[in-house]
């Protein structure tokens, strides 16, 4: 019943914002979902703000220190389908090995390159 509370609490904070909405318009309410969902307190969830000229997934994922993966962000309109063919995510996906990309509406997660979790939440 808790994880409803969680998503119920994210799908409110998101609800009035939808309209003129960017890639950058939900970051803290996504930061906030992944930091009610993370299952313990030695994992942190580190917005990365700086980008190098090839760019870098939004957010990292690590537990004590070590990297688990990264989560890439796109505007909340975006056909994230279209998106895996993109040279971008085509280049994370060489190098990253867990990785979760998110219109904060739909979620996709691959590991070692390969799709293996997809859920629309609305």
């Amino acid at each position: 019943m808790e994880i409803f509370k969680v998503f119920n609490r994210y799908f409110r904070s998101i609800r009035g914002k939808v309209t003129d909405a960017t890639e950058f318009t939900f970051r803290s309410e996504l930061e906030k979902l992944l930091e009610s969902l993370k299952p313990s307190s030695d994992i942190s969830i580190v917005h990365e703000s700086k980008r190098e000229t090839f760019g870098r997934p939004d957010f990292k994922v690590l537990k004590s220190g070590l990297l688990l993966g990264y989560v890439e962000t796109k505007p909340i309109d975006s056909n994230l389908d279209s998106i895996k063919s993109s040279e971008q995510l085509e280049r994370y996906l060489q190098v990253i090995d867990n990785f979760l990309l998110t219109n904060y509406r739909e979620f996709i997660l691959f590991r070692e390159g390969k799709e293996t979790v997809k859920a629309k939440l609305f």
